[in-house]
């Protein structure tokens, strides 16, 4: 997927598209959600650009914060991707839309693309980004060589914990996106993303760094 992304903006306003299945929350309220799930409270200024799809059709936002959680790793996060319908629901039926985060390097600029094909392919009624999903080269939109361009979503563990956001129709979650290398996408194909999750605890790959070995390759610790 191709992606055009517009300038920085100040006053982010994502506006539902016709149809959606989430109209209680603006943009405003995901991004304030989000920034206190890192820990920066809900007034924090995070920089924050908009993807839209080639054709223009779709748009969501992206925000960077540098130096969180830790110097030299920055955290990304989607705001607004929780407009587009994801399939997934609650045992009591209600709907479970979903925001990303991720976290990587300073040096890295490609999880902004990364996360935003996420939402737009999501946004044309593609893959769905749920905790059972592997998603195909969600990190070679950039410029950037990696050595993990799929995705699985896992609860967050990089930060603390994040609230939902809650109405009588539907609950917004974040959900943390991890690269994974090829083999370990295959891996997690065969055996579930909960194995795969399994053997990053034992292995403790680095998950920052996008350019990093196979966990199928590290001894378990």
């Amino acid at each position: 997927m191709v992606v055009r992304i517009d300038v920085v903006l100040g006053g982010l306003m994502i506006a539902a598209p016709y149809g959606s299945r989430n109209r209680m929350f603006d943009s405003h309220q995901i991004l304030s959600s989000a920034t206190s799930g890192l820990g920066l409270g809900p007034s924090y200024p995070a920089d924050v650009r908009r993807f839209t799809s080639a054709d223009g059709t779709h748009s969501v936002g992206v925000f960077r914060v540098s130096d969180c959680p830790d110097s030299g790793v920055d955290s990304w996060g989607t705001v607004a991707m929780s407009f587009f319908y994801n399939g997934m629901k609650s045992p009591a039926g209600k709907l479970l839309q979903i925001e990303l985060v991720t976290a990587a390097g300073s040096e890295w600029d490609v999880p902004g693309s990364a996360l935003a094909s996420c939402a737009l392919r999501l946004a044309e009624g593609g893959t769905s980004c749920n905790y059972d999903a592997i998603f195909r080269d969600a990190f070679t939109h950039g410029t950037q060589q990696v050595t993990t361009p799929h995705a699985i979503f896992i609860p967050p563990i990089t930060w603390g914990e994040f609230s939902k956001l809650d109405d009588d129709d539907a609950s917004i979650l974040w959900l943390q996106m991890v690269g994974i290398t090829s083999e370990e996408a295959e891996y997690a194909r065969a055996h579930s993303v909960d194995a795969l999750s399994e053997l990053f605890e034992q292995t403790q790959p680095d998950i920052y760094d996008l350019q990093r070995q196979s966990a199928l390759v590290y001894p378990a610790i």
